[in-house]
This record gives C-alpha cells, sequence and structure tokens, in this order.
C-alpha cells in the first residue's frame, strides 16, 4: 500500500509534515557545536591543525554520537593573549543560554591557553548547566569527573607551551636585532632587505614603468633634503604628488604622517631600530648599551638630524628657498576640524576651503593681522608671568638649546641614553649577583661584565657634563620689556622661531553671527596649545 497518496503533490506535503516535526522533535541535547582555532603552521601537522581539519574532525565525532552539528564557530586569533575572540565567546553563550548540551573543540590548546585557572572558571559556570566541552584530540569530556584532573593539566601544558614560543620568538629577535638583521617583514620606502636581511637602498624606479626616473631610494633620499631646507610636510607631499611619484601603497597622494615616518626613522642612517611603546623607530641598544648597524646609510646622521630639526621648528634653513614661510603663524594654525589654516588672501583659512575634495561643517577663517597681534600678546603674557616651576618653561629652554645649540644638544641626548641604559645594566648585574647567579665557576664572569659597562657609564657621564653643563639663558624672555625689545628686533624667520619656543598649536574656530562676526574676539576664536 503506498502511504503517501497518488499524487506527486501529497507525497512531497507529507515528507515537508515529516521534516518539520522532526525538527521539532530536536533538543539541545541532540545537538552539538563546533569550535576551531586557527593553528601555527607547525612542521609535518598543518593538514591536522588546519580549522578544515579540526571542523571535519568534529562533524565525524558528532556522527559517530549520533548528534547534529548546529553552528561551526571559528576563530583567527591567540587563546593566549588577553584579546577578544569574538565566536569563542558566542560558543560558551550558546552554551550558557542552553542552545546546545555539548560544545566539542579538536584540542585544549586550541580553546585556550591561558592556564588551568581560565578553563577551570569556564567548566565551573558549565557544571551549573549541565552542558560539557570534549577535547576530542585529547579525549576529554569536561562533564567527566575523572578527566577533570587531566583538563587542569593539559591546560597548564598548554600555557607553558606558548610561554615557551613566546619566549624563543623573543630571544631570535633579540639576536637577530643584535647582529645586524631587519626583524619585521616590512622595510622602509627605499630600502630593501638583501639576503643577509641588512638593508640596502632601493633602486627599483619610483615611478611604475619610468625606468628612466629616480628610483625609491632617490626619492626618501629628497625627502630629506627638502625637510632639512624647511618645507613642510604638506609642501613635501604636494611636490611628491606634483611629480607624479606614488605614495609607499601605490596611491597618488602621499600623507603627511608617511613622510613624517620617513624624516624621523634613524633606520634612513643605517641604524637598527625597534618600537618602544606606541613611539615607533627608536634606536636599538643592545644589553651593552651599544647602537647596532643595520645597513649601509641612505642618509649621513647629520642631514637626517637636520631634517628632524628643520621638521619640528627647532632650527632655521641656512638660505632662503622657494615656497619659504613669509607669515608668522603659518604651520601653527589649525582649524577645529583638525586641518591646518594656512594663509589665503588676507586670512588664516582652514583648508577645507581651499581644497574643493575636503569637506568640515565649520570652515574657520581669521583676518591675519589681529589674530597675529592676539597670539603674540598671548605668547608674552604667558612668558613675562610664568612661574618658575612653569612645565612650559623647561620646553622653552629645551627647545632654545636646540634652536642655538643644535650639535650640542644631540650630542647631550645621546650621552643621556647611554647613561641610562648602563644604569640599568649595572643594576642588573649586581641584584643577578645578590641573587648568586655569580657564585661558583661563574663568579668570573661578572668582573669583566661589570668593568666594561662601568666604562660606558664613566664616558657617558662626562659626556652629559659636558655638554650639559653650559645651559642656555632664556631670562630675556621671562621680563616683559626685554621681551618685547628681542620681539621688536627680530625678523620675522626669528619671530616665528620664538612663538614655536612656547606655541605648539594655534586653534582657530569660525565666526559666530552679529558682532561675533563684524569684530574679531580672540579669547572665544583662538585656543592656544602651549609647549610643556
Amino acid at each position: 500500500m503506498n502511504t503517501y497518496g497518488t499524487s506527486a503533490e501529497q507525497r512531497n506535503r507529507h515528507i515537508l509534515t515529516f521534516m518539520s516535526e522532526a525538527v521539532e522533535e530536536t533538543t539541545p541535547d541532540d545537538l552539538v557545536d563546533i569550535y576551531a582555532r586557527k593553528s601555527v603552521k607547525l612542521a609535518g601537522r598543518r593538514g591536522e591543525l588546519s580549522p578544515n581539519a579540526q571542523i571535519q574532525r568534529g562533524r565525524d565525532w558528532a556522527s559517530w554520537n549520533k548528534l547534529r552539528v548546529r553552528h561551526v564557530w571559528q576563530d583567527t586569533l591567540s587563546a593566549s593573549k588577553d584579546v577578544k575572540r569574538p565566536d569563542y565567546e558566542k560558543a560558551l553563550l550558546a552554551l550558557a543560554n542552553g542552545e546546545i548540551k555539548t560544545l566539542w573543540c579538536y584540542k585544549l590548546d586550541r580553546f585556550s591557553r591561558k592556564g588551568a585557572l581560565a578553563v577551570l572558571n569556564v567548566l565551573e559556570h558549565l557544571g551549573e548547566t549541565g552542558a560539557r566541552i570534549i577535547f576530542g584530540e585529547d579525549g576529554l569530556d569536561s562533564s567527566d569527573p575523572n578527566h577533570r584532573r587531566m583538563i587542569m593539566w593539559k591546560a597548564e601544558d598548554a600555557r607553558d607551551e606558548s610561554l615557551r614560543i613566546s619566549q624563543r620568538v623573543t630571544d631570535t629577535k633579540a639576536w637577530q636585532r643584535d647582529h645586524g638583521e631587519w626583524v619585521t617583514g616590512k622595510t622602509p620606502y627605499g630600502l630593501v632587505a638583501d639576503e643577509a636581511r641588512h638593508l640596502v637602498p632601493d633602486t627599483r624606479p619610483a615611478i611604475p614603468g619610468a625606468p628612466e626616473g629616480p628610483t625609491r631610494a632617490r626619492v626618501a633620499q629628497s625627502i630629506f633634503v627638502l625637510a632639512a631646507l624647511g618645507l613642510s610636510l604638506r609642501a613635501i607631499t604636494r611636490a611628491l604628488h606634483r611629480y607624479g611619484i606614488p605614495s609607499p601603497t601605490g596611491k597618488p597622494a602621499w600623507a603627511a604622517n608617511t613622510v613624517y615616518r620617513i624624516i624621523t626613522n634613524p633606520a634612513y642612517s643605517g641604524w637598527q631600530v625597534h618600537c618602544v611603546g606606541k613611539q615607533r623607530g627608536v634606536i636599538y641598544v643592545t644589553a651593552k648599551g651599544k647602537r647596532v648597524r643595520v645597513g649601509e646609510p641612505l642618509v649621513s646622521d647629520d642631514r637626517r638630524k637636520r631634517a628632524v630639526r628643520a621638521l619640528k621648528g627647532h632650527s632655521k634653513p641656512k638660505a632662503p628657498y622657494a615656497g619659504k614661510a613669509a607669515h608668522l603663524l603659518t604651520g601653527l594654525t589649525q582649524c577645529t576640524c583638525g586641518r591646518s589654516a594656512p594663509m589665503s588672501s588676507t586670512s588664516y583659512t582652514c583648508t577645507t576651503a581651499l581644497d574643493s575634495g575636503a569637506t568640515c561643517e565649520n570652515p574657520a577663517s581669521v583676518f591675519r593681522p589681529p589674530l597675529e597681534k592676539y597670539v603674540v600678546e598671548c605668547w608674552l603674557a604667558r612668558l613675562t608671568n610664568a612661574d618658575a616651576e612653569d612645565p612650559l618653561l623647561a620646553a622653552v629652554a629645551s627647545r632654545w638649546a636646540a634652536l642655538t645649540k643644535p650639535n650640542e644638544t644631540a650630542e647631550l641626548a645621546e650621552a643621556i641614553a647611554v647613561l641610562k641604559s648602563a644604569e640599568a645594566i649595572i643594576e642588573r648585574l649586581l641584584r643577578d649577583r645578590r641573587a648568586g647567579l655569580y657564585e661558583g665557576p661563574a663568579a668570573r664572569f661578572f668582573e669583566p661584565a661589570y668593568e666594561e659597562v662601568m666604562a660606558d657609564y664613566n664616558a657617558a657621564s662626562l659626556a652629559v657634563r659636558k655638554h650639559g653643563g653650559s645651559g642656555v639663558d632664556i631670562s630675556f624672555l621671562l621680563d616683559e620689556e626685554s621681551a618685547r625689545e628681542a620681539w621688536e628686533d627680530a625678523d620675522t624667520s626669528l619671530r616665528r622661531d620664538l612663538l614655536r619656543l612656547a606655541i605648539d598649536r594655534v586653534i582657530i574656530t569660525r565666526a559666530g553671527s552679529g558682532n561675533d562676526q563684524r569684530k574679531f574676539n580672540g579669547d572665544t576664536r583662538v585656543t592656544i596649545k602651549w609647549a610643556g
């Protein structure tokens, strides 16, 4: 007898009804989710540890245990660092909410590398709901009391292995840096790494398809030359764009921040660099306080330092050049939108008003004479009324020293860096000696190491006394009468430098309606960002 009836329509209706009833009868006990995480590429185990291989193992396990795979969760983030793993959190949430009773994971180290305590916290919450986690390759079930101790051991093993890998990577990179190898994959623009991982000039054409044009190395050198002459970041980017030289990313327009990173990167002078916190391009110093060469210099130390000083407003160009700033506040003024506000006609104006492609909801524009007068009066009042402990004065003194004694200032900064490094090494040596690391046969290693670092310490101390003893005199800026006299006697170039000793930015706002539009009010339309 045909139980589905005689027509195809009736048979299809019966099949759909049966499938609907089967789905409705499925409970969380019948479901399993799979969690997979991308693994490091270990030789000989790539196929086994790949996410796809993990997922297939999970599906096989579900089939053998007559469970239906409800969802596959997958992350490509570390299981040891304090980072958010979205799918990991969602998988645990599905367990906690009772959507499923089983979560399958390939191995415990795919689940977590934070140690036994982190895994225990997860299992404690699951025990209250009756849910469980299966670690397939380990053969462990979190709902089995006999497996609990082994899960804790495996979790600690995974954490230990993660720490060992991290330490090996750290030690390897430190060795490479100490031996002058470029560690990171991406090299600075204009430089490439040779087979020995040393930086050499990039001889590829800067303009694709134009082999007769400048090389990328030559473009990088030109950036330092333009900066040393006093061109602003914006002027340099415009020049690069005008000559059709694409940026390091291949885009037609260069970003000012890209040019800034090039100029401030000591790798162009052949020095090994690394990151310290959020500060990039810091000269790397070994445990003995020595700098390391990472390749041949593309520009000399002297040229790079001149470019950095000029870029930061700490020195004047030695000769006139085309495009030299002719106005007092050029480079200081900024609109509230964050864009610069250079001179246009008779006013300092937000660049969005000059560039049709940019947008600003309230582009500011201020007539030059009253704005400059207001800023100068604020500058005089701030300096001549500053307390002796005001951080501004320390910044002014430092910038005046860099302006008037650039070579001594640079040498002092280098000596201080070496001195601090030597102090740290001495402290570590003495701490290790107190801890007993130089007892017995190891005692012979202490004296040579101590004598070497003390020699560096004494040389750096002598350099600090030599270059830091004379100091600078800024008393003429702290008295109103002498400060006004210095201002009146200075030309525009020196006045620009004097302002920049104390001022980092002048932010202008758009005029309001009514009287605010007819008469300039500096207190409401200008915000000055002071140094220090």
